[in-house]
């Protein structure tokens, strides 16, 4: 099994045990909406990224303009299981220093995937560049979960 399937059936299996074993179903509604929004999201930067030959990425089984489908499905269920995450009322400390957080782990992870040879980076792109671009997502998907929270009701 490679790599990247191996990352997307890892979210997957994450976000079912949390929606169905933890929260027996609440807000699932809800929390597939963020990761449809965290997924398109992601689809329009990597391929922004793709065309602009920023990065590019190999070894998936089928690709999405220049965004591997693994990746695609892994950030629908990163961003459901990131809806029960974030607090419902939180403040500007929580949303920082939380995205930060998860803005490193994605900059690891990502250097883990060019160690792996499945991510290059092109023109000056590095991990400061990643880091920055993780951070400002996040914090977009915490403001996104609060406007899904008020707006879309269980």
């Amino acid at each position: 099994m490679n790599d990247w399937i191996t990352i997307a059936i890892f979210a997957l299996i994450t976000y079912t045990y949390i929606q169905f074993q933890i929260l027996k179903g609440k807000q699932t509604k809800q929390a597939l909406i963020l990761g449809a929004f965290l997924a398109l999201f992601d689809l329009i930067v990597e391929n922004l990224g793709g065309i602009l030959n920023l990065w590019t990425t190999k070894g998936s089984i089928l690709f999405l303009g220049y965004t591997p489908i693994e990746v695609t499905i892994t950030a629908i269920f990163s961003g459901a299981i990131l809806y029960h995450l974030i607090p419902e009322k939180n403040k500007w400390q929580t949303t920082f220093i939380a995205s930060l957080a998860i803005a490193t782990l994605g900059m690891t992870m990502e250097k883990v995937l060019i160690e792996k040879q499945l991510l290059t980076y092109y023109y000056n792109w590095n991990s400061i560049y990643a880091l920055i671009a993780y951070f400002a997502t996040f914090v977009l998907m915490f403001k996104a979960r609060k406007v899904i929270a008020n707006k879309i009701k269980p």
